[in-house]
């Protein structure tokens, strides 16, 4: 029997992921595959061939829409911290973009150029003027925020700044915090044409520290974007989950403490700060979050340390593979400026992308192992919660390559499955109630599965 796998992304996904969330404003999208079978009379054999309905849909998500198009599907971009921590500058940040755009990242769908903490004056006057208006430092910054913007924004990029909920950054910057200016930096923001802000939780100010008060300093922060008369994507950093609040005022939250490009907290990581956690801890805490996730909302277990350069190409892969079914934010933290063949590849898997960009905004979870043993399968619906198409990752956390088993009976999978490997672009055929791979330590094998039982 011959099968023909037309479409072998499987609908609209790729173009998806190329595409800026706020262009994906309805909750019904074009090109769910269904399957009809044609009889060629000449050869005597079976053709499956792929075709389209319309029934992709959010309305499984039961939290209700901001309104705004905004962070639709889970926010892709770069941000300073993970690789340059305090050391950047105006020339940094244009290289860049600049990077972003030759390497093909922006054509597979980054569009964010996140400026991370320190980027604020720091001299004996402190981060604001005279009139309290936040000013950029003169030496590391000198044409200002603005002029920036502006020629990310040529590029066909969006930028992102930094801010915090207390009275300073956590680089203890004086005034650089948001607390009582946030009308103000709200307002100035928008006059840079910031597209998005990252707020910490930093020193809080005096009587602050109650769960009440972060959410309040928060809460006023939200308002005061929405007030400016510009669209920002308003990512909360208060390094956990603090509750259904976060929703309504945010379109993504750190659900995890800050991350280490370390594999493990177990492993001797010698430059992992003590509040900074591996990659597969950071895992563990963002897996139980996934009933906050959806369009618009998004579960951070932080930003992408691929390329930053402590591990090793599987363990990168497993890395991006894992946030792309957990339908995490897709920000590199690495060096654009100085990547290798490798790094571009993982970062541009047009594929494992489109896994994290589909529409529905589904995140997914382990339905095998649970976290006990070393071997986990993990899976996540695409375009609806019930239908014939899962992404499907196997993951191995242990120290020896293994066979890993999906059961079909755990994967919603009635019978026979077509499977698609995503990283070796390859269709591997046709399997009945399971399908088994060699899984390389701390590596991953990730597919894509069409139930063609029916």
């Amino acid at each position: 029997m011959k099968r023909t796998f037309l479409v072998l992304l499987l609908g609209g996904l790729l173009g998806a992921c190329a595409s800026s969330s706020e262009d994906n404003a309805d909750n019904t999208h074009d090109s769910e595959p269904q399957l009809s079978t044609d009889s060629d009379s000449d050869t005597g054999s079976d053709n499956t061939v792929v075709v389209y309905d319309t029934d992709i849909s959010t309305d499984w998500d039961t939290y209700p829409p901001k309104g705004d198009g905004l962070a639709l599907t889970p926010p892709m971009g770069w941000n300073s911290w993970n690789r340059f921590k305090s050391t950047i500058n105006e020339q940094l940040i244009r290289d860049i973009a600049d990077a972003m755009v030759s390497s093909g990242m922006r054509d597979v769908g980054y569009q964010y150029i996140n400026i991370d903490d320190t980027w604020m004056n720091s001299g004996e006057t402190g981060a604001r003027d005279e009139n309290g208006v936040l000013m950029a430092d003169p030496l590391r910054f000198p044409n200002g925020i603005k002029a920036l913007a502006d020629y990310i924004h040529t590029l066909g990029l969006k930028i992102g700044i930094y801010g915090d909920r207390g009275t300073a950054t956590c680089s203890n910057i004086p005034e650089s915090g948001s607390y009582g200016y946030e009308t103000l930096d709200a307002q100035t923001f928008a006059g840079w044409g910031i597209d998005y802000l990252k707020y910490d939780n930093c020193n809080p100010a005096d009587g602050r520290d109650s769960a009440i008060a972060l959410q309040d300093d928060y809460e006023v922060m939200s308002a005061a974007l929405r007030a400016s008369g510009r669209p920002f994507v308003f990512s909360l950093c208060a390094w956990s989950w603090q509750g259904e609040w976060m929703i309504s005022a945010g379109h993504l939250w750190r659900s995890t403490g800050d991350i280490s490009d370390c594999w493990s907290n177990e492993d001797d990581c010698y430059w992992r700060k003590s509040w900074e956690n591996g990659i597969v801890d950071i895992i563990d805490t963002n897996a139980d979050m996934w009933p906050y996730a959806g369009p618009g909302h998004w579960n951070d277990p932080d930003m992408l340390e691929v390329g930053v350069g402590h591990l090793s190409n599987t363990e990168y892969t497993a890395h991006f593979s894992i946030w792309a079914i957990m339908a995490a934010p897709l920000i590199a933290g690495n060096d654009l400026t100085n990547m290798d063949q490798a790094t571009i590849d993982i970062l541009t898997n047009t594929e494992v992308i489109a896994v994290d960009q589909d529409p529905a905004g589904i995140q997914g979870t382990r339905v095998a192992d649970w976290g006990v043993g070393d071997h986990e399968v993990w899976m996540k619906p695409l375009h609806k919660p019930d239908g014939p198409m899962k992404a499907v990752v196997l993951f191995n956390r242990g120290e020896e390559a293994a066979d890993i088993t999906a059961n079909f009976s755990d994967l919603d999978i009635t019978g026979t499955a077509m499977v698609r490997d995503l990283w070796k672009h390859e269709d591997l055929g046709d399997f009945t109630d399971s399908f088994t791979a060699t899984v390389p330590a701390h590596g991953v094998v990730m597919v894509k599965m069409v139930d063609i039982s029916e």
